[in-house]
Formats: C-alpha cells, sequence, structure tokens
C-alpha cells in the first residue's frame, strides 16, 4: 500500500519507493517531509543516498539524529532552486546542519558560501582564468574538440569550488569560446 503511494502520489521511481518502504523509519521521515515540499523526488533521493549512508557509516539509527523532515525539506527547497548543487548540499551542507541542528539549511549555506554564485562578473572571472590557465585545450576546443567543453566545465566548478552556477557559467563559457573563436570570414 505504502510503495503504491510513493509511485503513483509522489512519483518516485520504483527502486526508490522500495528502498523507502523497506525500512520503517526511512519510510516514515519520506512522509512526515511531504507536507513540507513539493520536491519529493529530491527527498527521496536525499534520504536513499546521503542520509542513509551516513546513518550506515555511522551505525546509528535516524531517530537519534537531530536532523528534521523540516530541515530536508527546505534542503530540498536549496537544491530544486538550484542555489546549491546536490553535491554540496550532501557532502558539506548535510554534515554542518547535523553539528548546529537549531541553524536553518539556508544560513549555514550563506555563512559558509556554499551557494551557487550567479554574478555574471565572478563567473566570467573563473571562465577567463581557465581559458588563461589551459592554452592548449583551449587551442584544441577551437580546432574542433568540442568533447573539450566538459573539461572546462570541470576546472571552472573546480576553480569556483562547486559554487559556479551550471547553467549560467555553460551559457557564459559558451560566448566565451565563441567570442574568441578566429576570425575565417574574408569579404
Amino acid at each position: 500500500l505504502r510503495y503504491k503511494k510513493f509511485t503513483t502520489t509522489y512519483k518516485l521511481p520504483p527502486s526508490d519507493a522500495l528502498i523507502l518502504t523497506e525500512d520503517k523509519a526511512l519510510g516514515d521521515f519520506f512522509e512526515e517531509t511531504i507536507p513540507h515540499t513539493p520536491h519529493h523526488k529530491i527527498a527521496a533521493h536525499f534520504m536513499i543516498g546521503p542520509l542513509k549512508s551516513y546513518l550506515n557509516q555511522e551505525k546509528s539509527a535516524l531517530a537519534e539524529l537531530s536532523f528534521t523532515p523540516p530541515k530536508l525539506a527546505q534542503l530540498t527547497h536549496l537544491i530544486a532552486e538550484d542555489s546549491i548543487s546536490f553535491s554540496l548540499a550532501s557532502t558539506q551542507l548535510f554534515r554542518l546542519l547535523l553539528a548546529q541542528p537549531d541553524r536553518s539549511p539556508t544560513s549555514l549555506a550563506e555563512e559558509k558560501g556554499l551557494l551557487h554564485s550567479s554574478t555574471t562578473d565572478e563567473l566570467k572571472g573563473w571562465i577567463q582564468e581557465v581559458l588563461q590557465n589551459n592554452p592548449r585545450q583551449l587551442a584544441a576546443y577551437r580546432n574542433g574538440k568540442k568533447g573539450l567543453f566538459g573539461f572546462f566545465m570541470g576546472q571552472i566548478m573546480k576553480q569556483s569550488q562547486q559554487k559556479a552556477h551550471p547553467q549560467e557559467t555553460t551559457s557564459l563559457l559558451r560566448q566565451a569560446l565563441d567570442q574568441e573563436k578566429p576570425r575565417l570570414k574574408n569579404s
């Protein structure tokens, strides 16, 4: 009954619903989170991934944690709004929340500088730095090796410590690469 509810009402993939229904505590926690967020899939993925992994690693029970369904809901909102990557939320922000349970995910993420940067100047600065530091890859890209786009994105994410907003960075990187292309037209 619960499995069907998770797959039909909350539109979870069968594999996620199965994991959440096999563990009563996880299923209960998920259902307590639902009223606080419309982002059911993100909540489920967070519970199945980072949360479950942490519990296994620490040999803890969910009831022992100071992490609550409303906190998970707030975290899912940050991820859904693309304010923070799932990766940063799970590797850094989650642990900060466990250590400081009285704090909100938003205030901790702001204080620790974990939120994506979407200021165009900052993004352009990271892009320019990466392009200047990788002249061979830049030349290869301009000579047709378009697969290097992913390399540049990875370097920018590394340079920004995962704070570069992925969509905006993609757009600005494309502009920077296209803008600096040698002009072939000779009219």
